[in-house]
């Protein structure tokens, strides 16, 4: 007799697979075959539309017939492993970059990076973000601003291709794509509508020293030193208004 956990394996063996191995009861008298090609259909289906929620724009530009074979062949490489399909498919665009249907579109990778940090922006956690009184009461408190932090729904995203404009493509759309453009963006969340912002090296080289716990002014000097014409104030009322920071311990105290 099969115990529980071979015939786990046996029925995922076969939900994966091209042909039907185990032996499946029906209760409307449907051969085994049958019956596992409905558990396909409905399995694959669902995570397939997941998919196309999530990769949105990698969808229009590959079509759905291409995209539809793509994600068949992607979860099939990559078994889903929790039972919530909400976030499925967070290592898609590294499975592009090698995958024969995608290869000759060099920047879809990036793009399908791009999606998924629009999707995990839309439901990061709601916390507060630092205003401007906020950010001047803690700035008299600690000049260095050591505590400041991206907010949650805050991603940055740097890319040899132009996303900001690929993102206004369509299938049928063409766009003269280059690679060595160097597009560097920032993900801010806005009444809970992720947006992309075209930034520029020294932003971005400031915002990836707070990301990685750097103090403010540490952060000032790796972006002078991408370029002189980094203006700190300006700078910092942008992430202001686009509600960019946090402080360090904002979110355990909301945890608790």
């Amino acid at each position: 007799m099969k115990t529980t956990n071979k015939i786990q394996k046996q029925f995922i063996q076969d939900l994966y697979g091209s042909s039907v191995t185990g032996s499946y009861i029906s209760a409307h008298n449907l051969s085994s075959k049958q019956l596992m090609q409905i558990y396909q259909n409905n399995f694959f289906s669902t995570h397939i539309d997941s998919l196309k929620i999530s990769y949105s724009k990698t969808l229009e530009i590959l079509g759905q017939e291409a995209f539809e074979q793509t994600a068949r062949d992607y979860i099939r490489a990559h078994p889903p492993q929790k039972e919530s399909i909400q976030n499925y498919g967070h290592n898609f665009s590294t499975f592009l970059k090698k995958y024969k249907v995608t290869k000759n579109f060099l920047y879809l990778p990036d793009l399908a990076r791009l999606e998924l940090l629009l999707n995990l922006s839309y439901y990061a956690e709601n916390t507060e973000p630092l205003n401007a009184l906020q950010f001047a009461q803690e700035h008299t408190k600690d000049p260095l601003l050591g505590k400041l932090r991206l907010h949650p729904s805050c991603y940055l995203m740097q890319s040899p291709y132009p996303l900001d404009k690929i993102m206004q493509l369509t299938q049928k759309g063409s766009l003269k794509i280059l690679e060595n453009q160097q597009f560097y963006g920032l993900i801010v969340r806005k009444h809970f509508c992720p947006q992309l912002l075209p930034i520029k090296k020294e932003t971005f080289a400031f915002l990836t020293e707070i990301y990685n716990n750097k103090d403010i002014l540490c952060a000032t000097k790796k972006a002078v030193q991408v370029s002189n014409n980094f203006n700190l104030q300006k700078e910092l009322l942008f992430f202001l208004e686009q509600k960019v920071f946090m402080l360090k311990n904002t979110l355990t105290k909301e945890k608790k």
